[in-house]
């Protein structure tokens, strides 16, 4: 009376009834079938789909509670016997939705510029992406791509212990076809690791990101994948949504080199030293800068309000020197924008220890290799490198002798090329 199975196995369509109510007195669904005895159950192998509920499909893994309910009926090796109904009382609910993030590097432009402070640089760019395995962030949610639309909607916080990012409250799909669009909001002090934040008040030195639904593959209800392009509206879903992370401001980084700087001490002429100047207690200011703005959560954008009056110091700094001919002013967070201002000129001061100053319109900084390619903006998620090279001012003169009458006199060099 034994039956034994033959080589080979399919997937068994169910046949559907129904048997008794719900708690809302809606009839309960059971689905059976007559299966040949010997199938084996491993704990996370696919043991059952629903499909098209409400839109969404549901998959049932082989779970440890499995496992211990039907320990008494199943034969050695967990595998089903005959004789045996098997019955395993599943509830449905909507499927929640849940994210997966990353972070995009900042992409780097060293700039170069004209005068007596001069540059060298390079243009690099940088395309890559790391993902974030702790912090938090906020979730925005909206049947449409508008600030009116878009709602704070839930808080996502990464689980180590899962790998997963965890909603609070949850969130779910409305119903079988409803599509949304998220966004996602955080600052970020160590450049990988998001903290929540639904402030859209952007702010000089805080490192602010911004997250949309990248270009990527989704799955479809019903089975089949389709093409999402990034910051589309995504459907329901059994799968992740995916959020790719951006810097909504940008980052500046000024270095200082002299004649001397990467000679070594016996390759100076004393023409180098002569040149050279000393960095040490060096201090650089760039005046009338935006510093706050908002963004809005549809599009990244940071918009600022004009300044309305001269701001001399709107970002300063003493530099970091790693000798007395090398120093630099680095990652310093600033807000997206134009560098053009024909009322409050937007203007990068050197000022030395000893009081001399250097200066030059950030405006007629070049990339380097185009000849006309000035950079008058500053673009979210950039990251640009001033490579600024300095001498000392040659001193010319004229001396006169008058009778028994010793004129001397001395001062400064303010140089300044506007």
């Amino acid at each position: 009376g034994k039956v034994s199975a033959q080589a080979g196995s399919q997937t068994v369509a169910m046949l559907a009834g129904t048997e008794g109510t719900n708690e809302a007195g809606k009839p309960n669904k059971v689905f059976k079938a007559l299966v040949i005895p010997g199938k084996q159950l491993t704990k996370g192998n696919l043991l059952a789909e629903i499909a098209n509920v409400d839109g969404n499909n549901y998959k049932i893994p082989v779970t440890d509670a499995i496992l211990t309910a039907w320990s008494a009926q199943l034969d050695g090796g967990n595998t089903l016997k005959s004789g045996v109904n098997y019955k395993l009382t599943v509830t449905v609910a909507k499927q929640a939705i849940s994210v997966v993030a990353q972070i995009t590097d900042w992409t780097i432009i060293k700039a170069t510029g004209t005068g007596e402070i001069k540059f060298n640089s390079n243009i690099v760019s940088s395309g890559v992406t790391n993902d974030i395995t702790s912090g938090s962030f906020e979730i925005f949610q909206g049947t449409a791509n508008t600030e009116e639309s878009l709602t704070n909607v839930t808080t996502a916080t990464y689980n180590a212990g899962t790998s997963k990012w965890e909603l609070t409250p949850q969130i779910y799909w409305a119903n079988s076809t409803q599509s949304y669009y998220f966004r996602g909001l955080a600052t970020t002090t160590d450049g990988t690791t998001p903290i929540a934040t639904s402030d859209k008040a952007a702010t000089q030195d805080v490192d602010l990101l911004w997250a949309t639904t990248p270009a990527h593959d989704g799955e479809l209800e019903g089975g089949g994948t389709q093409h999402f392009n990034a910051g589309e509206a995504i459907p329901p879903r059994t799968g992740d949504v995916p959020l790719q992370f951006e810097h909504a401001m940008s980052k500046i980084t000024i270095n200082l080199s002299t004649s001397t700087t990467g000679k070594d001490e016996a390759t100076q002429s004393l023409d180098d030293k002569a040149r050279a100047v000393d960095f040490t207690g060096a201090k650089i200011t760039i005046s009338n800068l935006c510093t706050e703005g908002t963004i809005a959560i549809a599009n990244g954008v940071i918009s600022t309000t004009p300044i309305a009056e001269a701001k001399a110091d709107a970002l300063s700094g003493t530099v970091t020197a790693e000798s007395t001919d090398k120093a630099s002013l680095a990652n310093q967070i600033v807000i997206p924008q134009s560098l053009v201002n024909e009322t409050y000129p937007i203007k990068l001061t050197i000022t030395l220890d000893d009081g001399t100053t250097y200066s030059l319109l950030l405006k007629d900084c070049k990339v380097k290799g185009f000849a006309d390619n000035y950079i008058t903006t500053w673009e979210r998620g950039t990251h640009y490198v001033y490579e600024i090279y300095v001498e000392k001012e040659a001193i010319r003169f004229v001396a006169v002798i008058k009778e028994w009458e010793k004129v001397s006199g001395g001062g400064n060099a303010n140089l300044d090329w506007d």
